[in-house]
């Protein structure tokens, strides 16, 4: 159907499926931790995580969030098929690396099982956490900021009508010219080993 085919058009492009496959999420749920514990990465992930850049005044770019609202998404969706509520996370859960892009650390779910059957019911932690590590509402365009109250609207049944309507409106942002991130704090520099 349409929305399968769009989410292997994004997914082409920037595949969290494969990154959550690789991360070892599949057989964590199998093993039956979620839901019990934390589930963890072995080592801390490459990059810096997103609270440095919060700290150092560092907005994280339209592109680059619009790849955060695509991870955080697919990580929702995962744990919600599985009947498992995944915690919002915070910016220092979340790290991101100029050639890796981003990973997460440290999830917690929750005990209680999905009682929602909308999946952007527990997406609303989404706009907060993504208009903070932009800087603030003043920076982001309005179309860009449409995207992210659409998200915390859709979790009410009054934003989105379908996820079909909701990729439309990502990929416009996911599929712009892919420029390198320009950073100036000398913290995150060292943090991403860069020059």
């Amino acid at each position: 159907n349409g929305s399968q085919q769009r989410q292997s058009e994004l997914q082409t492009e920037f595949n969290y499926q494969s990154y959550i496959e690789h991360e070892n999420l599949a057989a964590t749920y199998e093993s039956g931790f979620i839901g019990r514990r934390m589930y963890t990465l072995h080592e801390r992930p490459a990059g810096a995580p997103l609270s440095l850049w919060i700290a150092e005044s560092e907005p994280l770019g339209e592109l680059q969030a619009a790849e955060l609202v695509l991870l955080l998404y697919h990580l929702t969706k995962f744990f919600f098929e599985a009947g498992v509520v995944l915690a919002p996370l915070s910016p220092a859960q979340i790290y991101w690396h100029p050639e890796r892009g981003f990973k997460v650390t440290c999830y917690r779910t929750s005990w209680e099982g999905v009682h929602e059957t909308n999946l952007f019911y527990y997406l609303h932690h989404v706009e907060n956490l993504v208009v903070s590590l932009m800087g603030g509402p003043d920076q982001i365009h309005r179309p860009f900021a449409n995207l992210l109250s659409g998200v915390s609207l859709s979790g009410a049944n009054r934003g989105f009508a379908s996820e079909d309507e909701f990729f439309n409106d990502l990929a416009t942002f996911l599929k712009r010219p892919r420029q390198s991130v320009k950073i100036q704090s000398a913290r995150i520099k060292e943090a991403l080993e860069l020059k």
